[in-house]
């Protein structure tokens, strides 16, 4: 076999490994998905994916957002802008009842959510949010 047709048979495998399912992520960077606080929110992510919601509060409290009926291994990030850059919280810890994130103190304004897919299932979730 010519050392051309292996470079290429070798790029062809790892980019098809490589992809993310994009077509079940949710929201972006710029127009992430509104989830409204107290409602549940049925969210989905792809293989290795990132789905991106925001949400927003009308009075400062501590609030719980927890992840539920997790099909894969999810990391959570609380974000304080749209451009999520000021992390205020993550849980990456998936012990099978959920994922929690508390934060005290949140001022009345919008908040930001990343969710991110590292074990390479696709899956749904339930996303609440409320006051605790």
């Amino acid at each position: 076999m010519k050392p051309l047709s292996i470079l290429l048979i070798l790029l062809m495998t790892f980019t098809s490994c490589s992809k993310d399912d994009k077509a079940n992520n949710e929201g972006s960077l710029s127009t992430p998905k509104t989830i409204t606080v107290g409602q549940a929110f049925s969210g989905q992510i792809g293989s290795h994916g990132v789905s991106y919601y925001k949400f927003t509060i009308s009075s400062p409290q501590t609030y719980s957002i927890i992840l539920n009926n997790l099909e894969s291994n999810l990391l959570v990030q609380l974000f304080d802008d749209m451009n999520y850059e000021t992390l205020l919280n993550t849980n990456d810890d998936n012990d099978g009842d959920g994922q929690v994130i508390m934060w005290d103190g949140m001022s009345a304004k919008t908040y930001y959510l990343q969710v991110n897919e590292w074990d390479g299932k696709a899956g749904t979730f339930t996303i609440n949010i409320n006051v605790y």
